[in-house]
C-alpha cells in the first residue's frame, strides 16, 4: 500500500513505539516518571554509596604509587578503622598497584584504585591497562627457586576474603574484599 516509502517509515515508527514502552515500562517499575538517565538502569536507590565512603585514586607511575597507601590509610581512619587494619588496606593496594605499574610495559601505564567501604567490609578494585596478570600467581603457586617471590600478592590474597581477577576490555581487573569482621584479632 505504501510501498517502498512505507518499509522506511515503518523502521522509524518500529524505533518510536519502543522508546515510548521503554518509557512506561519504566515508568511503571520506578512507579514515577524518569527524569535522569540512571533512572532506566532501574537500579535500586539503596545500591549507591555516599560519596564518602569511596575513594577512586590514579596512579601512572611508581612515584604516584608510593601515596596510594597514604590516601588508602587516611580514609580508613577517616571511617574509624583501626590503625592496623587501615595499614593493611594501605599495605594490599600499594603492593597490588606496584606490581600494575612494574609489570607494563607501555609508556602510558597507569593504575585506578577505587575503594569502598560498606557493611564493614573493604573492597579494593584495581584495574590497570598492562599486559593480562599470571593467574598461577593468585592459586598461591610458589616458585622453589625462590619463596618470596611474588609476597606481595600472596599477602594481599592471604588477608583478603575474597579475591577475583578479570580481564575486562583488555583491562585487569582485580578486585579484593577485605571483611574486617574476620581480620580484627581475638
Amino acid at each position: 500500500v505504501f510501498g517502498v516509502n512505507g518499509i522506511w517509515f515503518s523502521y522509524i515508527i518500529a524505533e518510536a513505539l519502543t522508546l515510548i514502552s521503554i518509557f512506561i515500562y519504566v515508568a511503571i517499575k520506578k512507579k514515577r516518571i524518569p527524569t535522569k538517565v540512571s533512572d532506566y538502569l532501574l537500579l535500586s536507590d539503596d545500591k549507591y554509596l555516599p560519596a564518602s565512603d569511596a575513594l577512586n585514586i590514579h596512579a601512572s607511575s611508581n612515584d604516584e604509587v608510593v601515596g596510594i597507601s597514604k590516601e588508602i590509610i587516611d580514609f580508613c581512619k577517616s571511617h574509624n578503622i583501626n590503625d592496623r587494619e587501615s595499614m593493611i588496606a594501605g599495605l594490599c593496594s600499594e603492593e597490588l598497584a606496584a606490581i600494575a605499574i612494574h609489570g607494563n610495559d607501555s609508556k602510558s601505564a597507569y593504575v585506578d584504585v577505587y575503594i569502598t567501604y560498606e557493611n564493614n567490609t573493604l573492597t579494593i578494585r584495581l584495574q590497570d591497562n598492562g599486559k593480562p596478570f599470571d593467574k598461577s600467581l593468585l592459586a598461591g603457586d610458589v616458585s622453589a627457586d625462590d619463596p618470596c617471590a611474588n609476597i606481595g600478592i600472596r599477602i594481599a590474597r592471604g588477608l583478603a576474603s575474597d579475591v577475583t581477577y578479570n580481564v575486562i576490555l583488555g583491562m585487569n581487573v582485580f578486585v579484593l574484599s577485605i571483611d574486617l569482621t574476620h581480620l580484627s584479632p581475638s
